[in-house]
């Protein structure tokens, strides 16, 4: 795993490898984002997204909403090897508590609707804090199924015949079922990491996902 290195990129670069390999279609706004190397090739990228709104830090009070920065996009090459996604969390996590700035905490959210109880974020440490409510709703593209908000970011809207309009397709459509998201905590700080782990609830099992 020496191969694998993350790093400084530029920006725009970033954006546009998120946005046209992670299943969102979208790149959400970048504060802080690396490029993912493996053997001097670019082959993945992650990032973390701050204006993450006013209830932030609902999951670590500790923190005003302004000192918790959010992991919103993580995309790597299929062709890398097996475990890559916990090790590339872990060195960008890393790097950013190196140069944090303002920020005290790393908030990530594990989807059930996509299958997922957040293992990434258990191998690398992050802290357990609980389910949210329903998710938001989810938009069906033809064989792909989005988040609205993600749709929102990209067209300004996620209304149905706003989006047929804009998309030049008919096969768009609400999927009615809701689900929640695993909330996640990472502490860049002792402070937080002390509070963290007086709040923190067990991880959950693969048994848990509906």
């Amino acid at each position: 795993m020496k191969d694998l290195v993350v790093a400084n990129i530029d920006k725009r670069v970033l954006r546009e490898l998120i946005a046209r390999n992670h299943y969102s279609g979208t790149c959400s706004a970048i504060t802080v984002g690396y490029g993912v190397y493996w053997r001097g090739q670019l082959k993945g990228g992650i990032v973390f997204s701050a204006g993450v709104g006013r209830f932030a830090n609902a999951y670590c009070r500790i923190c005003k909403p302004t000192e918790v920065i959010e992991l919103t996009r993580l995309w790597l090459h299929d062709d890398l090897p097996k475990n890559s996604e916990s090790r590339v969390v872990g060195l960008a996590l890393r790097v950013l508590k190196k140069g944090r700035g303002r920020f005290r905490a790393v908030l990530s959210y594990a989807d059930e609707f996509a299958g997922h109880i957040g293992t990434i974020y258990q191998a690398t440490n992050f802290r357990y804090m609980g389910p949210t409510d329903a998710g938001a709703t989810k938009i069906r593209i033809g064989n792909m199924i989005v988040n609205s908000r993600s749709l929102n970011s990209r067209y300004g809207t996620h209304s149905i015949e706003r989006l047929k309009k804009i998309l030049g397709r008919d096969d768009i459509e609400y999927v009615r079922e809701r689900t929640r998201k695993h909330a996640y905590v990472y502490p860049l700080t002792p402070e937080v990491a002390d509070w963290l782990d007086k709040h923190k609830l067990p991880y959950p099992k693969p048994a848990s996902v509906v």
